[in-house]
């Protein structure tokens, strides 16, 4: 609830108080883009944002989220190294069970 006031708040930051429009969405869109936010971030404002407008009633506004690509792997610099792998068994095996 406090991440979808916090959305409708930004916007209406940018919006003023002009009327909105479609327009306005695609412009605040790009606005977000080029502020540097990420795709996932951008996608969650928009959701709250198209949520309101169709409680609203007014769909014409509603925007579409930014396509991202799913990443089957991830990063090679995020993969662990096989001394690191080595080292965390080692651990594991040291540490007394849980169950």
């Amino acid at each position: 609830m406090e991440k979808y006031l916090r959305d409708v708040r930004a916007f209406h930051l940018f919006a003023g108080q002009q009327a909105v429009t479609k327009e306005q969405m695609m412009a605040y869109k790009k606005f977000l883009i080029e502020k540097g936010y990420a795709a996932s971030s951008i996608n969650s404002m928009l959701a709250s944002l198209n949520s309101l407008l169709d409680f609203l009633g007014r769909s014409d506004c509603k925007v579409k989220n930014i396509k991202t690509q799913r990443q089957t792997y991830c990063a090679e610099e995020k993969e662990l190294t096989k001394a690191e792998y080595l080292r965390l068994l080692e651990a594991a095996k040291d540490r007394p069970s849980c169950i």
